[in-house]
């Protein structure tokens, strides 16, 4: 029963030093980690900064807080709390100023929904405004570019 009390007594140390070792670089690790969520939320707003700074340089964007869906290439997917008829007045005042006419002939405007055509953009490529007010609280904005 001695040698029971002796090996637990001398056992137990060990265990708890062991446990130790191994729990304390989780610890660390733990705090690693958390530093470089930090650094990554950073970055990944200097980036966000550089995309929407990149994205404005084609495409015009309301003063209003918008939602990027996703710019691919010639085009760019947005959602805004503007309403139809501000999204249109926008846009329309945006590419008047950058020296681009609105082709009537293809203009097409309800309520609920809008589509604009602009010619004279100066990569040649016609610019084409899609407006969509179905969502309740959302405006959703298709802009592309296209070759005619």
């Amino acid at each position: 029963m001695r040698n029971k009390k002796v090996g637990l007594v001398l056992v137990a140390p060990l265990l708890l030093f062991v446990l130790g070792c191994q729990c304390w670089p989780v610890g660390l690790i733990a705090g690693e980690v958390a530093e470089e969520m930090i650094t990554s939320k950073e970055i990944a707003e200097d980036i966000s900064e550089e995309i929407l700074s990149e994205i404005e340089k084609t495409f015009p964007l309301p003063d209003s807080e918008i939602i990027i869906i996703n710019h691919v290439g010639g085009t760019l997917n947005l959602k805004t709390r503007l309403p139809v008829e501000e999204v249109i007045d926008f846009y329309r005042d945006a590419y008047d100023e950058m020296g681009l006419t609105e082709r009537a002939s293809e203009t097409n405007i309800t309520e609920t929904n809008a589509n604009l055509v602009f010619d004279g953009h100066e990569s040649g490529q016609t610019v084409i405004v899609q407006v969509a007010g179905r969502d309740s609280e959302l405006t959703k904005v298709t802009i592309r570019m296209e070759n005619d």
